[in-house]
This record gives C-alpha cells, structure tokens and sequence, in this order.
C-alpha cells in the first residue's frame, strides 16, 4: 500500500480505507486499515492472505 503513495497516489490513504469499509472480512478489514498507516505487519498480512 506504500507503493501507491511513493507511485504519486496522494489519495491512496482514503481509497485503502473505504476498500477496509466495503470488505466483509475481517481479517482484511483489520489489515487494510493498518496499510492506510502504514502499519502493516506481516502477522496481520498473513491472517488476511491465508
């Protein structure tokens, strides 16, 4: 998710969020909210991308 923003996507953070509002899952959820802080960790990747 960094890539879109070092791609020139500035608003790259509020697509990601409304992509974490629109999934039923979880998981993904709880990952994608963290991409748009740039938290990510590869526990919660891992979780969302059995």
């Amino acid at each position: 998710m960094k890539a879109l923003r070092v791609a020139g996507y500035p608003e790259a953070q509020e697509r990601i969020r409304v992509a974490a509002g629109a999934t039923a899952d979880d998981a993904l959820r709880a990952a994608l909210e963290k991409a748009a802080e740039e938290e990510l960790d590869d526990v919660s990747r891992a979780r969302a991308l059995p």
